[in-house]
Parts: structure tokens; C-alpha cells; sequence
């Protein structure tokens, strides 16, 4: 039997397979994990398997979680966002059959390997993505949707409606 073979027996939960535990549960593991969230995404034995960069990528900026936030200060608000988004990016993308076209207009995907000059990077609502290196891989990042320390032990993780209240504050 295959799983039950390194290095398959030592792969994480897969997030479309296994049953994942609850919110609290998860809270409880990620206390104890030191490194940026898309760290603990990118390594296949930590908490999830089958999460490549640019779905690591997708979540976070879904989920409106920079990249370098730090796993064990997540609140609960961050770890229910990061959820609900890995399984709804998952389940999109596998019934896409993963032909990108088909995913959503809005996703992130459709503008990380644009060939622009990087000053150039805007999403379909003129939202610059900026790039960054995280845990060692370039990192595709809206700032003013993905701030630094937001899902942090904090109530500052912007929610659907207080970002378009920020946003007409900022245009105003």
C-alpha cells in the first residue's frame, strides 16, 4: 500500500480528501507553528498537503492574509478566513478540471505571470499586486486587501463590507 510508505505516509491532511478538524482544533495546532502562514502552506507535512504556490498564493489573498503573518498569532476570524478560502478555492479550481480559464475573473491567478513592467500589476478592480518573496518563493500580494499582521490577534482582518468602506474613504 502506498500511503503507508515514506514519504506518502508522512504527507499532512489533504484539504479535499480528509475530513478536516474544527476551527478549534486547528487553533489549538497553529499556536504552536512559529512561521509565516505561507510557509506552513508551501510544506506538504505540516498541517495540509497538496497546497502549491500559486493556490498558497490564491487562499491568502482570498482570505485577506499576508503572506509573512505568522501562523501561531492567527485568531480564530483568520483561521475560519484561511479555511473557508482553501475550500472553496479547491473546490473551484477541481471543478474547473484546473483549466485556468475557467476560474473566476477575480482570482489573483489570472495576473501572476503577466508580462508587464512590475510598477504595471493590477487586478480587475485596479488593485495593485505587489511581489514580494516569502519563504523563499515569490509571493503575489494585493497590500491594500492583504495588510501586514490582519488575522493577527487582532479585529483589524478587513471584511467584505469594511473594505468597501476603506475604499471609499481612501478614493475619497
Amino acid at each position: 500500500d502506498p500511503c503507508n510508505c515514506s514519504p506518502i505516509k508522512e504527507l499532512a491532511l489533504d484539504p479535499v480528501t480528509d475530513e478536516i478538524p474544527p476551527i478549534s482544533t486547528l487553533i489549538s495546532r497553529f499556536k504552536k507553528i512559529n512561521c509565516s502562514i505561507k510557509s506552513m502552506l508551501l510544506d506538504q507535512n505540516k498541517v495540509f498537503c497538496g497546497i502549491g504556490n500559486w493556490l498558497a498564493d490564491e487562499i491568502l489573498f482570498q482570505a485577506h492574509i499576508h503572506p509573512e503573518t505568522t501562523v501561531s498569532r492567527l485568531n480564530e476570524r483568520g483561521v475560519s478566513s484561511l479555511l473557508n478560502s482553501m475550500q472553496t478555492i479547491l473546490k473551484v479550481a477541481i471543478e474547473a478540471d484546473a483549466q485556468s480559464h475557467l476560474f473566476p475573473k477575480n482570482w489573483l491567478f489570472h495576473y501572476r505571470w503577466q508580462k508587464k513592467k512590475k510598477s504595471e500589476y493590477k487586478d480587475e478592480f485596479g488593485y495593485t499586486i505587489a511581489f514580494e518573496t516569502v519563504a523563499g518563493r515569490t509571493s503575489a500580494v494585493v497590500p491594500l486587501l492583504q495588510r501586514r499582521n490582519a488575522g493577527e490577534n487582532c479585529q483589524s482582518m478587513t471584511t467584505a463590507a469594511e473594505f468597501v468602506a476603506i475604499e471609499a474613504e481612501e478614493i475619497a
